[in-house]
């Protein structure tokens, strides 16, 4: 049990800390005085802020401990989409290419594969990774890191680390062709169509050549995963299925262009251990 004194000690080291990114967030413009986030245009608004060097090594400064994270394990479908953008090329191309991914995705756990998660779960960085284990396993569970801040006051401010220390822009390429959230608006037998499409394009290009040796190697995939799967239904009418739960980003809330694009050492130079 946690005594009294301890608890207000806990509590007032969060209070401090909302402060100081809630004094951050104003600042930006992202947030209004009582409170109130407005992430439109954030871009703009990060840009604008930070237009100066010294206000760059200020926010740095100023930031720096204000994000800390933790290790957990979460069951997939308690993670929320928050991106309107997610490409099943990319996604089929882990599937294919990853044998050790897709191999821990069906046995139900993932633990090499990081993703960034809010405080309230919605997915910061790592949506194609999420969607892939979704696919293969809606059942799985996953390892991430959950960071201390809501998703509305993480995203402006994990950009704004990012522009302030120079690093490269989230990646805009993606066919909207192959989004799974227009494609999941399509019937069952054209998604199925799409799909084969989808895994032949993505098993042709620089991963299984091409003609017979590519229809054969998909093939030996596909029985494969029949038999790991031992659901008495195809793969394809599988993953077909599993796309259909995937569940909508909550309100559409950003593109892709506006997501954080996280490597390792970005990770580790942000968040802090709790």
């Amino acid at each position: 049990m946690i005594r009294y004194t301890e608890y207000c000690l806990i509590k007032e080291n969060k209070d401090e800390n909302k402060r100081g990114h809630n004094d951050i967030l104003k600042k930006m413009g992202v947030m209004d005085n009582k409170g109130h986030m407005n992430l439109d245009n954030m871009s703009q608004k990060i840009n604008t802020f930070l237009k100066s060097d010294d206000n760059k090594e200020k926010f740095l400064k100023d930031i720096e401990d204000e994000i800390k994270g933790d290790v957990v394990k979460i069951k997939i479908k308690k993670l929320k989409p928050s991106q309107s953008s997610i490409y099943l090329d990319q996604v089929f191309s882990r599937i294919l290419s990853k044998s050790k991914f897709t191999k821990k995705a069906l046995k139900g756990k993932i633990k090499d594969t990081d993703i960034l998660i809010s405080s309230d779960n919605f997915i910061i960085d790592g949506h194609h990774r999420w969607c892939s284990a979704y696919i293969l396993n809606p059942k799985c569970k996953l390892k991430c890191i959950r960071i201390n801040l809501p998703f509305e006051k993480a995203l402006p401010l994990i950009n704004a680390i990012l522009e302030a220390k120079g690093s490269e822009n989230q990646s805009q390429s993606g066919n909207d062709k192959f989004n799974v959230y227009e494609l999941i608006k399509l019937k069952k037998e054209e998604l199925t169509e799409n799909l084969a499409e989808i895994i032949h394009k993505v098993a042709s290009v620089g991963l299984w050549g091409s003609g017979e040796k590519k229809e054969n190697m998909i093939r030996e995939f596909l029985n494969k995963l029949d038999k790991k799967l031992h659901k008495n239904v195809h793969p394809m009418n599988y993953f077909v299925k599993n796309i259909y739960k995937l569940p909508n980003p909550e309100g559409g809330l950003t593109h892709r262009k506006d997501m954080p694009q996280l490597d390792k050492d970005d990770i580790e130079n942000i968040i802090k251990n709790n």
